[in-house]
């Protein structure tokens, strides 16, 4: 699975910004669906952004390709003071909610953090690390 992984991942890394904003928009509406099993419209909300933000939080860096990213996802959404909240308690809790997920779910939020996190036109070690966890 890991060349076939590594294939699309590099085929997403190199899109353009729309395309990769395109992406994540359709991906999107699949989290939400995918969080709200878990309650209601907000905790669906405030589900799918933790699991963004610990997704960016997971190499200590919010560029700013993945700021206009989120901006363009989320609106006027305070990100910085969302994952001015994430610690190693929300990676675990979200790491927990994933792996009950089926394989097609996890499927569905790898590729929305893969999205978001080739903004940066590179995916590194911590992140391809964190992918390879979600999917796993």
């Amino acid at each position: 699975m890991s060349d076939k992984f590594d294939a699309m991942l590099q085929e997403i890394v190199n899109y353009d910004y729309p395309q990769l904003l395109a992406g994540a928009k359709a991906t999107l509406a699949d989290a939400f669906q995918i969080f709200s099993r878990f309650g209601n419209k907000d905790q669906a909300t405030a589900g799918v952004i933790g699991f963004l933000a610990s997704a960016i939080a997971i190499d200590n860096s919010f560029s700013a390709k993945e700021q206009q990213l989120i901006k363009d996802l989320f609106g006027d959404v305070d990100f910085m003071s969302i994952l001015r909240t994430i610690n190693a308690d929300t990676i675990n809790t979200l790491d927990k909610i994933v792996d009950s997920l089926p394989p097609e779910d996890k499927s569905t939020l790898c590729l929305l953090a893969i999205y978001v996190l080739a903004v940066d036109e590179h995916i590194n070690k911590e992140e391809y690390r964190y992918l390879m966890k979600l999917i796993d």
